[in-house]
């Protein structure tokens, strides 16, 4: 994936020098001895044609870049939403086993309290005639539980 910060590498590039020495704008310099005039139509056409290819290159290199950035954030995008997809999912897996756990630990301590409540009443029941601060003690063990 490209960097979309950066700048087409036609625009970095340095112009290359030719056979001919130009000047500004690729135009020959004013004192060329060549027979072609400096204002010369043929010239300055010529001129023309090559900076539109020059132009015509760069105008693809910044649609090609364009594009290329265009991708990459889709592709991004998709990656937060797949991103938030599962962070979403997780939590919510999270949660089923949260309350799963409180549930188990409830159900789990409800049944060990229904057992002991059930066995303090037996020995409360067969207390009651022999033991009777033994019968009183789990009297009030019994209204702890409950």
């Amino acid at each position: 994936m490209s960097n979309c910060n950066t700048a087409p590498a036609i625009f970095t590039m340095r112009p290359q020098a030719s056979s001919r020495s130009t000047g500004a704008r690729g135009l020959p310099p004013a004192e060329s001895t060549d027979a072609a005039a400096p204002d010369d139509p043929a010239l300055l056409k010529d001129s023309v044609r090559r900076l539109t290819e020059d132009q015509m290159l760069v105008n693809q290199a910044l649609v090609e870049k364009i594009f290329a950035c265009e991708q990459a954030e889709a592709a991004l995008r998709a990656t937060e939403h797949r991103l938030h997809d599962l962070l979403a999912h997780q939590h919510a897996r999270r949660e089923a086993e949260r309350k799963r756990i409180s549930r188990d630990l409830h159900d789990s301590l409800g049944q060990n309290l229904l057992a002991l409540r059930m066995d303090i009443v037996s020995l409360q029941q067969a207390t009651a005639d022999r033991h009777r601060r033994l019968h009183d003690r789990l009297g009030s063990a019994l209204d702890n539980v409950d």
